[in-house]
């Protein structure tokens, strides 16, 4: 055993384990791939971003990480690495190979940011007849710790008659603290028995939670590792009038539409006067569903001046509009105005985002304006709020 149970100042490379598997050695890395030495947390928003070059770093950083370990993990053989500090929020982009080598050797490996209590647990293990007392005051400062992090987020369950289900409750709460960044995407969620003994729930309930975290898209669970999460809110800034695909091609999203239905209708008396026409002329409707990471992102109506003939079969509106309108027939968009506001679903939007009647969305109302100022577009977005979220630059 190294003297006091440190590794870091062990033979590695061509210097010591602490020169690599640190942040000097990330920046080091990303110094020789990128030319400029980048933080940790800028890093793991260039991968999230799809950056190739720190995709690269964060490849060659798990390659040191698990390089460094190996001979630790031969020698001591253990049944769980702990991995903790802020740099092990980015496990998901580095510890690939680790991984893989622990897998071999059937080693659990478990993300822990606040590693504090950790260690002292593992001192006062050596000490059972001490544990009881200590062991109470640094669980309950792990908890404290962890209620900081979340920002004030009260660890009361409502237990009356009536209430939703415990795991429900648990579930509910995970989303919001997900969905407001108190966890974002590739940091991982409290373990099961932080969150029992935060919570007071019982195993079984806290599984509950997290097998429906996983089959809602919010987090993915990781034999042997923990949870972490792979829901993350699309933020747009506005900038001006581009498509719903240029917009998630910005973000590297990949987008699908799921549903489209394009007609030709007789105008109501709004779309009538957006677009600058008599209730007499006929226009195009236009109703998509577009999705963005595995799900519905936002419902579209689209009425469109009818200044030449359009086709009908949805072929043609599966990707960018705009685009198609550009190459096929020679319309083109100079300017455009947008309206936002916040309310509550009807059933149509419900059944096209897939969701309740609760949640909120938001409006996007565009006019689109062709050379000259004529009106040709007036459309109506409906994106879910809990899946988007606009910057404007003012």
């Amino acid at each position: 055993m190294p003297e006091n149970g440190w590794i870091y100042q062990q033979p590695f490379g061509d210097s010591i384990l602490d020169d690599y598997l640190s942040v000097r050695g990330l920046e080091q890395i990303s110094l020789a791939v990128t030319g400029k030495v980048w933080s940790g947390k800028e890093l793991h928003g260039l991968v999230k971003a799809g950056n190739m070059e720190a995709e690269e770093v964060w490849r060659r950083f798990g390659a040191d990480v698990a390089a460094g370990l190996l001979p630790v993990l031969e020698e001591y053989q253990p049944d769980l690495l702990l991995l903790g500090g802020q740099i092990a929020k980015s496990f998901s982009w580095f510890g690939k190979e680790l991984e893989r080598e622990c897998e071999k050797r059937k080693i659990r490996i478990q993300i822990e940011t606040e590693t504090s209590g950790r260690a002292m647990e593992g001192l006062l293990s050596q000490f059972p007849e001490k544990n009881t007392i200590e062991q109470k005051y640094f669980q309950k400062q792990k908890y404290n710790a962890m209620e900081r992090k979340e920002e004030g987020e009260t660890a009361k369950m409502d237990r009356n008659p009536g209430a939703p289900p415990l795991y429900a409750q648990l579930e509910q709460i995970l989303k919001q603290q997900i969905e407001c960044g108190t966890y974002k995407k590739g940091d991982f969620l409290p373990t099961e028995k932080e969150l029992m003994g935060k919570y007071e729930l019982s195993r079984v309930t806290v599984r509950q939670a997290m097998t429906n975290l996983v089959q809602s898209g919010y987090a993915r669970a990781r034999r042997g590792i923990g949870t972490d999460v792979v829901y993350e809110k699309v933020e747009e800034q506005m900038e001006g009038v581009i498509s719903f695909t240029e917009e998630m091609k910005k973000h590297h999203i990949e987008m699908q539409t799921t549903y489209c239905k394009m007609e030709l209708i007789s105008p109501g008396e709004t779309v009538a006067r957006s677009l600058q026409i008599p209730l007499t002329e006929p226009c195009y409707c236009l109703k998509r569903v577009r999705n963005a990471v595995g799900k519905p992102m936002v419902y579209t109506i689209t009425y469109l001046k009818k200044i030449c003939e359009l086709p009908t079969e949805p072929e043609p509106y599966m990707e960018s509009l705009y685009q198609y309108l550009w190459e096929e027939h020679g319309i083109y968009i100079e300017s455009g105005r947008d309206t936002l506001e916040a309310a509550l679903p009807s059933e149509e939007v419900q059944k096209a985002l897939k969701i309740d009647a609760q949640m909120p969305i938001f409006i996007r109302t565009r006019q689109t304006f062709r050379k000259g100022g004529e009106v040709f577009e007036y459309s109506i977005c409906y994106y879910p709020g809990n899946r988007y979220k606009y910057t404007v630059e003012l």
